[in-house]
């Protein structure tokens, strides 16, 4: 709950609510599916599950606000700009930041997106730079529009395959897109290069839609390749993986003008 975009903030809360006070937490055993249900928050596991429930760590929500199409375009737009830099001197997530950044809105400062994550993570009790992550970023500037977590990685090709028609219809240009294991993160911005889905992304182009030698630097690449990497990543690694995708929100953004 902790780690969960939507729920994290709300954690000891439903924690601590009359319908689940009393129930045996310690008793879950390891490897056990957690479920929560949307509309009562009750926590449950086990094989019995009311229908409406569904995995804590397989959140899927409808969009909270329509999605503001000519701030996604602008995003768009600048993060291009960047195209052909080093890594060196852009990394993810530092692009992302640009790109919000050139929208007039103040990511440095005392009154901005920086020091807000900041004082979120104290908050949580938490480093200083826990939410300094494109995750992170999203919830802060915008809203989170599907968070899914994977435990075990059996076949990377075919749960890449299968989680990329799943987004499908989420799938939007402008959109920010984040991976994160225990130890690797990264992050970048949807967008469409000749009917195919792209990332672009600081870090190794090792799925160009350009180049055909790999160079590590602010590119494009083929969304599905690279979602196919970061499953194949994890498996390496043997770590979980989340993958969030996210869309800026004016509203939210409005503070830090």
């Amino acid at each position: 709950l902790v780690k969960h975009p939507q729920l994290k903030k709300s954690c000891w809360r439903i924690i601590h609510a009359p319908i689940n006070q009393n129930k045996q937490f310690n008793k879950i055993r390891a490897g056990e599916t957690i479920y929560i249900d949307p509309a009562t928050k009750e926590i449950t596991w086990g094989k019995k599950q009311v229908p409406t429930q569904s995995p804590v760590l397989e959140n899927q929500n409808p969009v909270l606000d329509k999605p503001d199409e000519i701030l996604s375009n602008q995003l768009i737009d600048a993060v291009k700009s960047y195209i052909g830099t080093s890594y060196d001197k852009i990394d993810c997530y530092e692009l992302v930041v640009k790109g919000i950044k050139s929208l007039g809105y103040q990511y440095y400062g005392q009154e901005g997106i920086k020091n807000s994550l900041m004082k979120m993570a104290a908050q949580d009790n938490l480093p200083a730079n826990a939410y300094l992550t494109g995750e992170g970023l999203t919830e802060k500037t915008g809203q989170i529009v599907v968070s899914k977590a994977y435990r075990k990685i059996d076949n990377p090709a075919r749960i890449a395959k299968k989680f990329f028609n799943e987004i499908k219809p989420l799938i939007k240009e402008g959109r920010i897109l984040s991976f994160s294991t225990l130890t690797k993160g990264h992050t970048g911005i949807i967008s469409k290069q000749k009917n195919q889905w792209t990332f672009i992304n600081s870090g190794l182009m090792d799925n160009s839609v350009r180049k055909t030698v790999n160079t590590n630097e602010v590119g494009e690449e083929f969304l599905t390749d690279e979602i196919k990497n970061w499953f194949t990543l994890a498996k390496k690694q043997k770590e979980p993986l989340t993958i969030t995708l996210g869309s800026l929100n004016k509203k939210k953004l409005a503070m830090f003008m």
